[in-house]
């Protein structure tokens, strides 16, 4: 909804210099709140607040004070129960407007900050009480909205986004290496990181007090789904059923509530059962537009079909957004525009696609202003219990199933408690079984009961520091706020009080979610199995789309990434990014840019916060401050799935690339297709004698039968006649084949 930043000062009341001050930190998050901007300067205490209007449009100007002007309050997010909450008020109050974040100012005055434990909303929050000469600020229980902190030598800074903190000459601006590398990986750390050196992250579900005549501040826990999660549970004896229906009842009060706007609102339909629930209940209450992406990932497993499927059920205008699988055409100052919004070192393929649909949804509907998404789910429901089980950490022969996903998700926790433990730990933990044995290691971990109480415990980690924290950056970074109806606490503290012997069965693939949904959406979506976004077969289209993107311009990203700064060469070794940069250029796929890109980008965001100037580093028409008119994308309308399929296929599997169906194709020079005798269904093309390429028949039919045709003589035409194929079924791996000259046409040199 808005975003806000602040001075607290422990050396006596704020100078002159206080307001332009407040003033740049602001022009800094100018994106969250383009439509108003107030600055309070009180005693010790300067807040500037940039207001997104959603709630009272006419009204709801922040800060808010109280009727003698004493306590002051800013507000980011939204507070979905304040009707029930200012009925709760004890006393007569003044209220300014409308707004539903003002009943926080009357309810601190009458409970303190044990309004806290009431209040149902997404919201990040900064109180001054004069009285007291105390400063409170905090976050929703879950971190759906950022709040970062920096103490100083006078004081402290607070901010919604880092780059409101590092325009302040106090404010630290060095990369913390140390944070990255404890935090990569499946891991799980009760901290929360910002990735910077002196610069905090407030964790959801606490708020911090700094006591200005003490000149001291302390952090505060109000809400912890970890403790949760632990507590002694009572034997749930009803069936999957009857729990279920309970649960899809609080997701529909859920939805109902986050509805609340006196603006546009949509939502972003992927096509999954998570955000088929929320469009499903949503549209019980009014009609609003969504937006898919379609690309060959989505075509292929079926989430745009479900998608535009699903929307056509409930009534709903669906947008096919197409991503053309040869890439975006993304600059580096386009990379640098995202990465900037993002402030994160996990900034990546995902973040560009969902910056782009953002921007896509905001231009084809100026006055959106809210998006609903299906985000939190899988977090809290066993969305990945499948996927985990099937890939990561199985043991070999086993079945995927709930008793490898528990003991995957044990491996995993016995990684981390190692990690955590004193060194001397670490010489017997290869040998060790029983993860209770680790307990007493000396690691600063908690230990989990169940082993999917610890999937949780990552899952609120991996929340903060990774899904909300992009999903808050992409749809502030094009003027709008996103809502996530799953993350409301109700539905998390519901699955996290279920007792453990009801695991199996209510979170293996989220059966407590599909099985209440079954009878409002139809069997067919309830029960889709999960996909991974932009994962799979054609990731390696995302992969060279990232490598090109630093390689543009003679490689000037990289080049800026390692040159211009020193601390990244203080740390690793210059000439080892390089080589490993051109590895990842020799490898055809591209598949290890993921592993690199975080180094990269620390490297970009490491300059970006010593120049502390977004002017300084890119030019004014690529200014993140302002949207440009052009997105990259375009929609493809779909009436009718069936008879449109041929053609979407066609469509999806265009390049920039010419191809004559009447041109000879053959194999280039050196080039063979060989069948193996080592592996059933398996294909290799082999380059100069040297394995290139591995074709697996279960994933690529079309394109392997096609290519057992090529002979050197034969058209295209001819070769799709023999094999009983159209062009829309192998053109995206022609035009791969071409690009890297495994194939030639007739009129190639």
């Amino acid at each position: 909804m808005c975003g806000f930043a602040g001075i607290i000062s422990f050396s006596g009341p704020l100078d002159r210099g206080a307001s332009a001050l407040l003033g740049a930190m602001g022009q800094q998050i100018h994106h969250r709140g383009p439509d108003d901007e107030q600055i309070l300067i009180k005693d010790q205490v300067g807040i500037v607040f940039k207001r997104l209007s959603i709630v009272d449009l006419g009204g709801g100007y922040q800060p808010f004070s109280n009727e003698d002007a004493s306590v002051f309050l800013v507000t980011n997010g939204e507070i979905y129960n304040h009707h029930e909450l200012r009925k709760l008020l004890r006393q007569p109050h003044t209220f300014q407007g409308d707004s539903d974040c003002e009943v926080l100012l009357h309810l601190y005055e009458e409970q303190g900050m044990d309004m806290l434990a009431q209040v149902n909303g997404m919201f990040s929050f900064l109180l001054y009480d004069a009285r007291k000469q105390q400063v409170f600020f905090g976050r929703d229980r879950l971190g759906i909205k950022p709040l970062y902190y920096a103490p100083t030598a006078t004081g402290m800074l607070v901010a919604s986004e880092m780059k409101a903190l590092w325009v302040h000459p106090d404010c630290p601006t060095e990369i913390d290496w140390m944070a990255y590398w404890s935090n990569s990986g499946f891991n799980f750390n009760p901290q929360i990181p910002s990735f910077f050196q002196g610069i905090e992250h407030l964790k959801g579900g606490a708020y911090m007090q700094v006591d200005l005549q003490a000149k001291k501040y302390d952090t505060h826990t109000y809400w912890s789904g970890m403790a949760l999660s632990q507590q002694e549970r009572e034997p749930d004896t009803r069936t999957l059923g009857e729990i279920s229906e309970e649960y899809v009842g609080l997701l529909e009060d859920a939805v109902k509530i986050r509805l609340m706007s006196d603006v546009e609102l949509g939502c972003f339909l992927s096509g999954g059962i998570d955000s088929v629930s929320v469009a499903a209940f949503a549209s019980q209450e009014q009609s609003f537009h969504t937006f898919s992406v379609l690309s060959q990932s989505t075509f292929s497993n079926g989430d745009a079909e479900m998608a535009h499927l699903s929307s056509k059920n409930l009534g709903l205008p669906n947008h096919q957004v197409k991503y053309p699988h040869h890439g975006l055409p993304i600059t580096p100052s386009d990379w640098k525009h995202i990465l900037w919004h993002c402030e994160m070192p996990r900034c990546e393929v995902e973040q560009l696609y969902k910056f782009y649909l953002h921007r896509y949804a905001k231009q084809n509907r100026p006055g959106l202003k809210v998006i609903l998404l299906g985000q939190g789910s899988d977090e809290f429901n066993g969305g990945y219990s499948m996927h985990m089980a099937g890939y990561h950490g199985r043991p070999r022969g086993m079945e995927a199933n709930w008793d490898t996903f528990e003991k995957c998700l044990r491996n995993h926790e016995k990684e981390n408690l190692v990690r955590h433990a004193p060194h001397s730990a670490l010489h017997f933990a290869s040998t060790v079984h029983n993860t209770q044995f680790l307990k007493h290691s000396g690691s600063d971990l908690p230990f989990a009961q169940h082993p999917f109480q610890f999937y949780w415990w990552r899952s609120f980690y991996s929340l903060q520091t990774y899904n909300l924290w992009h999903e808050d950056r992409t749809s502030m970074a094009n003027n709008m706020e996103s809502r996530v109806p799953f993350l409301d606490h109700r539905l998390v503290e519901f699955s996290l009080k279920m007792p453990p012997d009801r695991y199996r069965e209510l979170f293996w693939d989220k059966q407590i979610l599909r099985k209440g949904m079954e009878s409002r959406v139809g069997d067919i979506l309830a029960q889709r199995k999960k996909g991974l976004f932009y994962h799979g077969k054609d990731e390696r289209y995302s992969n060279r789309m990232m490598f090109q993107i630093f390689a543009q311009d003679n490689f000037r990203l990289l080049q800026e990434a390692v040159e211009e700064s020193p601390k990244l060469q203080e740390v690793l070794d210059r000439d080892a990014i390089y080589r490993g940069f051109q590895a990842i250029a020799n490898d055809p796929e591209h598949s290890k840019i993921n592993s690199l890109l975080p180094i990269l980008n620390m490297g970009l965001l490491q300059g970006m916060a010593e120049r502390a100037s977004v002017q300084s580093f890119l030019s004014v028409d690529d200014s993140p401050l302002k949207l440009t008119e052009d997105t990259p994308l375009q929609e493809y309308e779909i009436a009718d799935w069936e008879t449109q399929l041929e053609s979407l296929r066609v469509e999806l599997a265009l390049s920039e690339r010419t191809i004559n169906t009447n041109n000879v194709l053959r194999f280039s020079n050196h080039v063979y297709l060989l069948k193996s005798h080592h592996q059933e269904g398996v294909w290799k093309i082999e380059i100069d004698s040297e394995l290139t390429y591995l074709l697996e028949e279960e994933e690529m039919p079309h394109w392997i039968r096609f290519l057992q045709e090529v002979d050197g003589e034969r058209t295209i035409a001819e070769l799709l006649t023999a094999t009983g194929l159209s062009m829309g079924q192998v053109r995206k791996s022609m035009e791969e084949a071409l690009d890297y000259k495994v194939l030639q046409l007739s009129l190639d040199e």
